[in-house]
């Protein structure tokens, strides 16, 4: 009837996690946009390694 199966374990939410992004959303402008910007430090050096591993398994 137009519904597919879920592949795979569904995701559980990190409660912890989502519980400090509230927090988070009450900071000034200012604090939110220098968390902002450390997290996708944080991103992009994760997808660069992922990068390399992917390179080196060629």
């Amino acid at each position: 009837m137009g519904l597919d199966k879920l592949k795979g374990a569904p995701k559980t939410r990190d409660n912890r996690l989502w519980r400090r992004v509230s927090q988070l959303e009450k900071l000034p402008a200012k604090e939110r946009k220098q968390i902002v910007q450390l997290l996708d430090t944080f991103l992009e050096k994760e997808k660069l390694k992922e990068g390399q591993v992917k390179q080196a398994g060629r």
